[in-house]
């Protein structure tokens, strides 16, 4: 997740399997175009496993902002849109 973030932004683990990326001073268009490259990142990766490789894929949920938010309105408003990703099968960036 922290491969190609500018040094603006910065990306962590929320938890188990979800992941965090903050970012500064993009579009939504730019945002969602990241998240997108994101998901393509992870949908090219390949894990060996003992009969067959593991093949990832990502669920996004993006809360994007022009202006001052709160922090825990921003995480459930992510947080929702990323089960409606998961919800419509998954391997997709849903907007909040």
């Amino acid at each position: 997740m922290q491969r190609n973030l500018r040094k603006s932004d910065a990306a962590g683990r929320w938890g188990g399997d979800e992941f965090v990326l903050f970012l500064s001073s993009l579009s939504l268009a730019d945002a969602a175009a990241l998240a997108e490259r994101k998901a393509e990142a992870i949908r090219r990766l390949r894990i060996p496993a003992s009969t067959d490789d593991v093949r990832p894929s990502a669920s996004l949920g993006l809360f994007w902002s022009d202006e001052a938010y709160d922090l825990d309105l921003a995480f459930r408003a992510a947080d929702r849109a990323l089960y409606r990703a998961k919800h419509a099968g998954g391997d997709r960036v849903v907007v909040a």
